[in-house]
């Protein structure tokens, strides 16, 4: 008692907290039903549940290329048959080059993403037959390991965006 009658910060606070007292001891109010009480919380815990909102966008690639289809070849140092299939999809200001080189019964699929940054981001392939993930490198390519054959999902992650390519089949 000696501090507080010679402080007048740690005064005001315990004028402060005896104010609160008063009031609640003068507090003549009903409780509210157990019923609403619980309601009550259980708006907040539902709330405090819900994952936080992603600031991602997620894209849906289009098929623009594919060298399986049928097209006039262009005779010079890409016409040889490689054995690699190429794919390019568009998603926005996002190209991706996929190649798909079959190894046995296995399948390699690599790429590289056609913008500016890709740092951080990285790939992955499901599906039923297996799955894999890989990183994206400062060039934005990415080798994926070996999958077998099958329909597969692919996506790709980057800070900002994630692109998605819904139908991949790998067949020989």
């Amino acid at each position: 008692m000696a501090h507080i009658s010679s402080c007048l910060q740690c005064t005001e606070k315990l004028e402060k907290l005896d104010q609160v007292v008063r009031l609640m001891a003068s507090d003549r109010s009903e409780d509210p039903p157990r019923d609403i009480v619980a309601y009550a919380i259980d708006i907040f815990r539902s709330r405090a549940k819900s994952p936080p909102q992603s600031l991602k966008r997620r894209i849906l690639a289009a098929l623009t290329f594919d060298s399986n289809v049928a097209q006039t070849p262009a005779y010079g140092v890409r016409s040889g048959q490689s054995g690699s299939r190429q794919l390019i999809y568009s998603a926005g200001e996002n190209d991706i080059d996929i190649r798909i080189t079959p190894n046995g019964p296995m399948f390699v699929v690599s790429g590289q993403i056609l913008r500016d940054d890709c740092v951080g981001g990285h790939v992955e392939i499901k599906g039923v037959n297996g799955s894999a993930t890989a990183t994206i490198n400062e060039l934005c390519e990415f080798t994926l390991p070996e999958v077998p054959s099958g329909d597969y999902f692919l996506r790709v992650h980057m800070a900002d965006v994630e692109v998605d390519v819904p139908e991949l089949e790998l067949t020989a």
